[in-house]
C-alpha cells in the first residue's frame, strides 16, 4: 500500500533534537528498483510514532544507497553511502571495479521537521584547486563556449541561477567537441524542477539513457543554488544546499570534458559562477598531519569492538572515551523494543572493557547496543544471540 517493497536492508534510526528519523532500503521489487526510504516521527514509551504514513524517497533513481552515518563532536549528522555502478555486470568486470561512495554529507532535518536535508560536508573545500569565477553571466539561447577555457572530469561547480526570462537554465559537463557526448544539469524552470539528463550522457549503448529529476519549491525572486561535483563518472549534485541527486555517467570519448552553461526560451543570469578543478585527496596540500578532529576533539566514543559475534550468553564491548562519566548500554532488539539496560559508573578516560552477561534468556535474533553518556548517544553496534 505504501509502496516500501517487501524487505529492507540497511535500517537507521537518527536522532535530530527531539525529532526521529527512521530509513530504509527496500530491495528492488516489481521493477521498482533500491532507494532509501524514510519516515520522520517521534520516539516514546518505546514506539516510535511517524509523521506520515508514507515514507519519503531521499533521492530518486539510482541514486545513494547503502548509507552508515556518523556524529561529530558538534553534533552534526554526517552520512556516506553508495552511488551504485548502472553498467551491465560484464562490463563491471571488465573495468575491474562496481560501485563507489560518495562524498560525505551533512544530514539535517527542515524547519517543519518533517523533511530530511543533504548538503556538502564543508571539509571538501579543501579539495579545491585552480578556480575561476563570473559575476552577472548572462546566457541567452543560442549562445555556447561561454566557459571554452574551462574543461576537465574532476570539477566542483558552485552556481547562483536567476531565471530571468529563460525557461531552462543550466551547466553542460563531460562534453565532447563534437556535442555527441554531453550531460545537462539544468533548471526547468516552468516545470519547477532540477534534471540530470543523461540521454546523450554516452556513446556507450550499454548506459541507460534516462532523466532524474528533483521537484523544487522554490521561492520567487530568490536564486536557485546548485553545487555539482563531477569526479570521473561520479556525478553529484546539491539543489538549494537541501536536497541531493546522486548518479553515474560514463561518456566514452576522451575529449568528452568540456564544459558550458546554456539557457532556452531566453535569458538567464548566473548571478555567480565558481569552477574549481578537484584535488585528489591523496594530493600533499589536502592532506594534513594533524590528527583527525574525531580522535582530537570528540569527548565521547570509540566503539572499537564487540565480541564473541555471535554470542551465547555473555559478550565484551570495547570502548574509548574521551572524559570521565557513567556509561548508559540500552539493550534493543530488532522490533525496537529496549528489552534491557546496563549502567557502568564512575568510568575514567580511556580504553575499558564492558561485559554484557546473563545473554541466555533472551530469544536468538539481532540486537543493538545503544551507549549512552551524559543523556547523549554516543554510539552504537549490533550483535547476533545465538
Amino acid at each position: 500500500i505504501d509502496n516500501s517493497g517487501i524487505f529492507w536492508e540497511v535500517p537507521m534510526f537518527l536522532t535530530f533534537g527531539n525529532k526521529r528519523v527512521f530509513t530504509a532500503q527496500p530491495i528492488p521489487y516489481n521493477g521498482i528498483p533500491a532507494r532509501i526510504l524514510y519516515w520522520t516521527g517521534t520516539f516514546a514509551n518505546e514506539f516510535f510514532t511517524p509523521d506520515q504514513t508514507l515514507p519519503k524517497q531521499l533521492e530518486p533513481g539510482d541514486a545513494l544507497l547503502g548509507v552508515t552515518t556518523t556524529t561529530d563532536p558538534s553534533g552534526t549528522t554526517i552520512a556516506i553511502g553508495i552511488i551504485p555502478d548502472i553498467l551491465p555486470d560484464y562490463e563491471q568486470r571488465k573495468n575491474g571495479w562496481a560501485n563507489t561512495m560518495s562524498l560525505p554529507r551533512i544530514w539535517s532535518l527542515s524547519a517543519d521537521g518533517n523533511t530530511l536535508l543533504q548538503k556538502p560536508l564543508p571539509e571538501l573545500e579543501k579539495l579545491r584547486g585552480t578556480s575561476q569565477s563570473f559575476a552577472n553571466l548572462s546566457v541567452s539561447e543560442g549562445q555556447n563556449n561561454l566557459l571554452s577555457g574551462i574543461s576537465g572530469r574532476h570539477l566542483e561547480f558552485r552556481a547562483l541561477i536567476q531565471p530571468g526570462s529563460a525557461t531552462k537554465a543550466g551547466i553542460l559537463l563531460a562534453k565532447s567537441a563534437d556535442n555527441i557526448e554531453r550531460t545537462r544539469v539544468y533548471w526547468d524552470i516552468t516545470a519547477g524542477i532540477l534534471i540530470i539528463d543523461r540521454v546523450n550522457s554516452s556513446i556507450n549503448s550499454n548506459v541507460p539513457k534516462t532523466f532524474l529529476t528533483s521537484t523544487l519549491s522554490q521561492t520567487p525572486g530568490l536564486p536557485l543554488d546548485l553545487q555539482i561535483f563531477l569526479d570521473g563518472s561520479v556525478l553529484e549534485v546539491f539543489i538549494n544546499q537541501e536536497k541531493a541527486l546522486s548518479t553515474r555517467i560514463y561518456p566514452e570519448k576522451p575529449e568528452s570534458i568540456g564544459v558550458d552553461v546554456f539557457a532556452t526560451g531566453g535569458t538567464a543570469i548566473f548571478q555567480s559562477l565558481d569552477i574549481w578543478e578537484m584535488k585528489s585527496m591523496h594530493d600533499p596540500t589536502v592532506l594534513t598531519t594533524e590528527t583527525p578532529v574525531f580522535q582530537k576533539k570528540s569527548p565521547v566514543n570509540c566503539i572499537d569492538q564487540i565480541a564473541p559475534n555471535p554470542a551465547n550468553s555473555s559478550l565484551q564491548l570495547r570502548v574509548l572515551l574521551r572524559q570521565n562519566g557513567s556509561i548508559l548500554l540500552k539493550l534493543i532488539d530488532n522490533t525496537g523494543r529496549l528489552v534491557r539496560e546496563i549502567r557502568f559508573a564512575d568510568l575514567s578516560s580511556g580504553s575499558h572493557i564492558l561485559p554484557i552477561v546473563n545473554l541466555d534468556g533472551l530469544p536468538s535474533g539481532m540486537y543493538f547496543l545503544s551507549v549512552w553518556q551524559n543523556n547523549q548517544r554516543i554510539g552504537s553496534s549490533e550483535f547476533i544471540k545465538q
